[in-house]
Formats: C-alpha cells, structure tokens, sequence
C-alpha cells in the first residue's frame, strides 16, 4: 500500500478556521479527462462553481476575465503539463501582472502534479503555486485545500 502524500496545510498551505464552507469558483485546467471528472465532482459535492478547460491558452483566457475588477476565480487547478501554454508560463505570467496591480488580489493556484517530491513541491511554489496536490485525490484533500483558499482570501491584503 502507498502512502498518501501530504495535504495542503502540510505543504505551507493556511488551515481554515471557520466551519461554514462558502460557495467557491474553480477552475480546472487539466488534460486528463478522468482527474478532471473526479475533481470536478469532489468539489460539486461541496458546492462549489466548477469550470474545466484542457489546454493552457484556454485557461489563461478564462483566468483574464474579471469581474469590477477582481478576477472570477478563487482557486485554480492546473496540470504541471497543458499544452499550449505551460503552467509555469502562465503562473508567471500571472503574478507578473498581479504584482503591477497591487489592489487586485492574487489567484489562489493549485499544481496537479504526477509526484510529491521535495524538487517538485519546491520548484512549483518558487514559481508562485500555492499548493500543490499529487495524483490519487483524497476527498478530504480537496477540502482542506479549499478551506485554504478561504483562508487565503480572508488573509489578502488586496482587501
């Protein structure tokens, strides 16, 4: 039997303190059709907004809509590996333009990687990733990262 990797709150990610779980919108930028089937109904089950899309450009177009001025997202999933635009490009691409904007408050990114090794959780969170998540979903991992994504925005300094 394998060992599950660590959630959320064990890769640096904020525990949630309060027990009322707001509705929350998602993105889910995933080439794999299956994990985005399974994400997909963990966090419906909760009540949550889910979008998917399969490739890079695809999420980078949804991520730019905003909203009065605040993006229409509070969490994205992405795959380490979309096709037309990487994670990392668009990780970066983002925090680039959130940093020029210091009122707009920062997306909360999620990495979807094949591993949960220290190179790997290392490599995405220098990027700008704020968890990240290995294959082989645990329900309640996808809740405490959400919890955390609440956290987050209720730490935001953009308030």
């Amino acid at each position: 039997r394998s060992e599950q990797p660590p959630g959320p709150a064990a890769l640096g990610a904020p525990k949630a303190k309060s027990a009322e779980m707001p509705k929350l919108k998602v993105l889910l930028a995933l080439g794999d059709g299956g994990q985005r089937m399974m994400i997909k109904a963990m966090l419906c089950r909760d009540n949550h907004e889910v979008d998917v899309c399969v490739d890079g450009n695809e999420a980078w177009k949804k991520m730019m809509v905003q909203q009065e001025g605040v993006w229409q997202y509070d969490a994205v999933f992405l795959d380490k590996n979309l096709t037309n635009k990487s994670a990392g490009e668009i990780v970066g691409d983002l925090r680039a333009l959130e940093a020029k904007n210091k009122s707009r408050k920062r997306m909360y990114l999620v990495c979807v990687a094949r591993d949960m090794t220290d190179k790997t959780r290392q490599d995405w969170v220098s990027l700008g990733m704020n968890a990240i998540i290995a294959k082989g979903f645990q329900r309640a991992a996808i809740k405490e990262l959400m919890e955390a994504v609440v956290e987050a925005q209720q730490q935001d300094p953009a308030d």
